[in-house]
């Protein structure tokens, strides 16, 4: 009788471990990515990424445990949008702030709201984008900025998982709108770069 409940809870154990295991594993979020869509070609010999933003790494700040940062995001806007095809002169992407800061909800108490699920914490993101045109002196000759401001509010007691797949979403979404933005600022300000 002892060598059987050692075996069945062997089994269980067994058979409960590959579940949790799963519960555990990180999810793999896809590339926020541009390449599905036309380059913005621009007569300069290079593009570069200046990162004026430095993620305090401390709450309110959250955008370091995003699954992909916003800053990261832009980076992939950038390799994915804009290609150079001139032989001089540069396009400088400015991150001038990528952040994501939570902000504690106030929750209402009681009996009628014990049963309800509230909302308990709202991120507001904010991903401030500036796009100069220099020549080979590192002259300033154009410029073109757009700012991506979005919120989103999340439940009381949800999990780490959900929590991450908002953030994606949120920064999946900011990096939409200033998709958009900047292409029709480029197209509308910088048309004598364009190729």
């Amino acid at each position: 009788m002892k060598v059987r409940l050692i075996y069945y809870s062997h089994l269980l154990l067994v058979l409960v471990l590959p579940g949790c295991m799963n519960d555990m594993l990180d999810p793999v979020y896809p590339q926020i990515s541009f390449t599905h869509r036309e380059p913005i070609k621009l007569a300069v010999g290079t593009v570069e990424i200046k990162n004026e933003y430095f993620p305090p790494t401390t709450r309110p700040n959250v955008e370091h445990e995003f699954p992909i940062s916003p800053a990261k995001a832009v980076i992939h806007w950038v390799q994915g949008r804009l290609i150079p095809v001139g032989k001089t002169g540069s396009v400088i992407v400015i991150i001038r702030d990528a952040s994501v800061l939570e902000v504690p909800l106030a929750l209402q108490r009681g009996v009628k709201n014990f049963f309800t699920r509230q909302q308990s914490h709202r991120y507001d993101g904010t991903i401030d984008l500036r796009v100069e045109i220099r020549d080979s002196d590192n002259n300033v000759k154009a410029v073109v900025q757009s700012v991506a401001q979005m919120s989103r509010t999340v439940p009381e007691n949800l999990s780490i998982k959900a929590r991450e797949e908002i953030w994606f979403k949120l920064t999946e979404e900011m990096m939409g709108d200033l998709d958009k933005s900047l292409q029709n600022l480029i197209y509308n300000h910088l048309k004598k770069w364009l190729r």
